[in-house]
């Protein structure tokens, strides 16, 4: 065990919770405010709420959300990350555009996408409620936004159950996906502009996890929030070495 929280409590010297419109180029229609991130029963709970409410910068929106970022943690190469998670819509049948993610950026040089980035886990219920993604980003040699990606369709929706997803940032730029027991995906090569594996050898100092809504995806459905709200639960996170 590297580091691991298992949300006894919620530890501020390990997450910094989010107060922005951070999602705005890709169109998203939350707030992230401190106050929809919380932790009760062991679990990190992240609600979205339908509510008016102007964030920092101004910008008044419709609906509220959390998002949390480690503070600390050290994630690298050679290290495997593992968490369980549950998305739980208003209204199961009509939850487009709910869009949960734990994922990491801008861990190497350049901005985005030359620094990176790994998306430990998405999904995107507007595209489709029983399918999670898993990513990385990169830049291309000519500088182009380049992708690796594998969608998962599984027999009910995502939200039907809890998940446990572990990626593993092997050596090398070997990386792998498993959910639920079962490898998914992996990534050996990519033609980034660095050469690979870079940036996908480079320590990993932040780890993100939010709940988005609408935006590139689709729109957000009336019952994916509604009156009553959604969440996305986090039973524990981990790091271990592999």
């Amino acid at each position: 065990m590297v580091w691991e929280d298992n949300f006894d409590r919620l530890d501020t010297a390990r997450w910094s919770l989010e107060h922005s419109t951070y999602g705005d180029g890709n169109r998203e229609l939350q707030c992230y405010r401190p106050e929809n991130v919380s932790v009760g029963g062991g679990r990190l709970v992240l609600r979205a709420v339908t509510e008016t409410y102007t964030c920092p910068n101004g910008s008044t929106r419709q609906v509220t959300s959390g998002m949390v970022r480690s503070k600390g943690v050290v994630f690298s190469p050679g290290q495997a990350l593992e968490f369980r998670v549950k998305l739980s819509p208003a209204d199961e049948a009509d939850q487009g555009g709910l869009w949960p993610g734990v994922w990491s950026s801008g861990f190497g040089s350049g901005g985005w996408p030359a620094g990176g980035e790994m998306d430990y886990l998405e999904v995107m219920t507007a595209t489709n409620p029983k399918r999670s993604i898993y990513s990385i980003h990169y830049a291309k040699a000519d500088g182009s936004h380049g992708v690796a990606n594998k969608p998962v369709v599984g027999a009910a929706n995502f939200s039907a159950a809890w998940h446990t997803v572990r990626y593993e940032y092997g050596r090398d730029g070997r990386l792998t996906w498993y959910l639920d027991g079962q490898q998914v995906f992996t990534v050996t090569s990519a033609p980034t502009g660095q050469g690979y594996p870079a940036p996908f050898n480079q320590p990993v100092k932040e780890i993100k996890i939010n709940l988005a809504l609408g935006g590139n995806p689709g729109p957000l459905a009336p019952g994916a929030v509604g009156s009553k709200g959604a969440t996305f639960e986090v039973d524990y996170i981990r790091v271990t070495t592999l």
